[in-house]
């Protein structure tokens, strides 16, 4: 379908507890994991995010791309499922624990690119050869 055949790019917002462990868990994730799974990739990383007249919320904001859904569900949302042997995942496991324990808060969506936007509305980007421009706009409704 093709829903499955777009590329998935999930976004965290991230809130440390504790830094070292959690940069050592993001470590293991760019370098061992990622690589692994073909089309995946750190595609967007910024720290010390910059918010309007507020003290920012957020440490961190990632953006890894995997080239669809399934695969994406399959590495990162159904964990439990036969990956590797058993050490990859006991290594998997520990490394969610100490991610779990390095962070005080995140978030996280799985988004489509909505490649229609320079089309239907170009006043909303400056249309340029590079896109290395990002926008994430996030609404919380109440």
């Amino acid at each position: 379908s093709e829903s499955s055949d777009n590329e998935v790019y999930m976004i965290e917002m991230l809130k440390f507890k504790n830094e070292q462990l959690y940069r050592e868990y993001m470590d293991y994730l760019i370098n061992d994991v990622l690589p692994n799974i073909n089309g995946a990739e750190l595609v967007f990383r910024m720290e010390k995010i910059f918010q309007v007249n507020e003290e920012p919320e957020w440490d961190e904001v990632m953006i890894i791309k995997y080239p669809n859904g399934p695969i994406y569900l399959e590495n990162v949302l159904e964990q439990d499922n036969d990956i590797g042997n058993n050490a990859d995942r006991e290594m998997i496991k520990q490394m969610l624990e100490q991610r779990d324990a390095g962070l005080q808060n995140s978030y996280v969506w799985a988004a489509t690119l909505n490649t229609e936007v320079v089309d239907k509305y170009p006043e909303l980007v400056n249309v340029s050869s590079k896109k290395t421009d990002l926008l994430l706009h996030a609404i919380k409704f109440n």
